[in-house]
């Protein structure tokens, strides 16, 4: 599915630590291992030769320091047909401070609407994380998309991704 996407994510991570020097560490680290990272997003895309508002959420856990198992979907809204996604993905951040290298893969589940057949997608993204605070980073990388399904379209897209996360 041929579409461009910019979105401005909001994201909280939030996790438990015991009180000793790794529990100092890990507040340092906003990718630390046991952190919960939930997302919210609100971009725009165009697709079908239509305009939509795009609402998404993502919820993510990090198994080890810098490596993150996460699940998130977007709702497309305001356009035909209507659209939906699920994606699964895996990221690793190294962590530096301020600035942190970050790569990912993931696979897109699109629900379609309007007659038109779902599609699968396997993608990839990499960016740069910029620590701002203790509690606020911010996020600035490319993501690429194929569909692995049929196609009857473009079936490959390249767009930007923006997220400025509050860490908790």
């Amino acid at each position: 599915m041929a579409s461009w996407r910019f979105a401005l994510t909001f994201a909280a991570a939030l996790g438990a630590s015991t009180v000793t020097a790794t529990a100092t560490a890990q507040s340092r680290n906003p990718f630390a291992q046991g952190r919960l990272r939930l997302g919210l997003g609100l971009g725009s895309a165009g697709s079908f030769d239509s305009r939509y508002i795009v609402g998404g959420a993502h919820l993510g856990v990090f198994v080890l320091d810098g490596l993150e198992v996460g699940v998130g979907g977007d709702v497309w809204l305001g356009g035909t047909p209507a659209i939906g996604t699920l994606s699964p993905e895996v990221r690793y951040i190294l962590f530096f401070d301020p600035v942190s290298p970050y790569v990912g893969v993931f696979y897109r589940h699109w629900f379609i609407g309007g007659g038109y057949a779902d599609q699968d997608n396997l993608g990839a993204r990499a960016g740069i994380v910029w620590l701002l605070g203790e509690h606020l980073y911010l996020a600035l990388g490319g993501a690429y998309e194929i569909t692995v399904s049929s196609c009857d379209g473009e079936c490959e897209a390249y767009y930007p991704e923006l997220a400025l996360s509050i860490v908790f």
